[in-house]
């Protein structure tokens, strides 16, 4: 296998690979469910969402979220609802890709990169309209039997390969709308699940997202830069654990599914443990204070904020759908919640930001602008068990290449 460098846009680049003992889409495959894998270990410790029920429904998985008034909030991180999970391996798969819809390629794209780059791809992010009706859909149930109804507009990878001119899909989070298989021949993914394809963007552009939102106030500020800090701690485990267990990481998905499968459960288990730890021994209360205060003071600028980031870095959204059938079965009943029900076009028209200070809190992360170093795994001493994490048993059943 030749050797591999990252070219300015962090794409990877090889110098050359013979095509003839390569299985592209298997390497692909297995990388993205690695990356979609990590991405359901990593999402659940740093829970921000407070639910109160889930309904398993024939069409849809509707989430009811708590209601609390912001104003009697005191926190921003929640216990992953476990207990409210059924034994239905799709349903959770989709709650999990709902919640992380951006945040799985903000996280683990790089991961991604790293374990596809024993062959040459072109890679791009693509922003694409997912088609109306979907087989299986997530959202919120809201006050009166309301919905929030979802996005249409999503962002996927779309790789090239250099030896063979093949193109595929990849969908870390494709299963919020019933698309349970992570990679995919691009012309059937489009004429499968997609209405309208849009801009390609630059590898990296969720990343930078990611970064951008970390840098706002609110809670959706600091949620981004726990899950920015915890998916670097995570990488680094991943890496360290390869590093001792002698693996090279883009010859990982070339090994046989025995190996590969041993690999994988002991990377994920040793980065999962190391951010627990981190989530377990970090202090955010002052942060959750000054981040709850902002959407207290100024409701509107989160909201305005995300907008903002949505255009500036995936550009305007495509085509409105309408979904004709989603209410049907979405009558559900809710608490009232106030803050849920607060009305867009009453924002005010702000030129400037609000006045409010940095958030504190946050001096014990790791720095933002590069990854933590890599000679020692954080907080494992030990290799943990190969036993599945608790409460995520429920999640299993969705690999897809074997």
């Amino acid at each position: 296998m030749s050797d591999t460098q990252e070219s300015g846009t962090g794409q990877p680049v090889v110098s050359s690979t013979s095509a003839d003992n390569v299985d592209e889409f298997k390497i692909i495959q297995r990388a993205g469910n690695f990356a979609r894998d990590a991405h359901f270990r990593l999402r659940p410790e740093i829970w921000d969402i407070p639910i109160t029920k889930i309904d398993y429904l024939q069409h849809f998985v509707a989430v009811h979220r708590g209601s609390p008034l912001k104003s009697l909030q005191t926190s921003v991180f929640f216990p992953f609802p476990n207990h409210l999970l059924q034994d239905d391996p799709a349903g959770n798969a989709g709650l999990m890709a709902y919640y992380g819809n951006k945040e799985a390629l903000a996280f683990f794209e790089s991961f991604f990169l790293v374990l596809v780059s024993g062959v040459k791809f072109e890679i791009e992010e693509v922003k694409v309209s997912i088609k109306i009706p979907r087989p299986r859909e997530v959202f919120f149930a809201l006050f009166g039997g309301n919905i929030l109804f979802n996005r249409t507009d999503h962002i996927i990878l779309r790789l090239t390969s250099e030896a063979t001119g093949k193109v595929f899909a990849v969908d870390l989070t494709g299963a919020q709308y019933g698309i349970y298989e992570i990679a995919h021949e691009w012309d059937k993914y489009v004429e499968s699940f997609v209405k309208d394809v849009g801009p390609s963007l630059p590898v990296g552009t969720m990343n930078q997202y990611g970064h951008a939102m970390a840098e706002t106030l609110g809670e959706s500020g600091l949620t981004y830069r726990v899950g920015m800090t915890a998916s670097v701690l995570f990488r680094v485990a991943m890496q360290n654990r390869a590093d001792a267990r002698g693996v090279d990481m883009k010859a990982l998905v070339m090994l046989s599914n025995v190996e590969f499968k041993r690999h994988k459960q002991a990377m994920l288990s040793a980065a999962t443990t190391a951010v627990s730890q981190y989530m377990s021994q970090a202090n955010f209360r002052d942060a959750e204070r000054a981040a709850i205060e902002v959407n207290v003071i100024a409701p509107w600028y989160e909201d305005r904020t995300m907008r903002e980031h949505n255009v500036r870095f995936t550009g305007p959204d495509l085509p409105a759908q309408h979904d004709p059938y989603m209410a049907q079965e979405a009558n559900m009943e809710q608490e009232p919640d106030m803050d849920e029900n607060y009305d867009m076009q009453d924002e005010p028209d702000m030129q400037e930001e609000p006045d409010m200070q940095e958030e504190p809190g946050m001096d014990q992360e790791p720095g933002m602008d590069q990854e933590p170093g890599m000679d020692q795994e954080p907080g494992m001493d030990q290799e943990p068990g190969m036993d599945q994490e608790p409460g995520m048993d429920v999640l299993v059943g969705m690999e897809m290449e074997e």
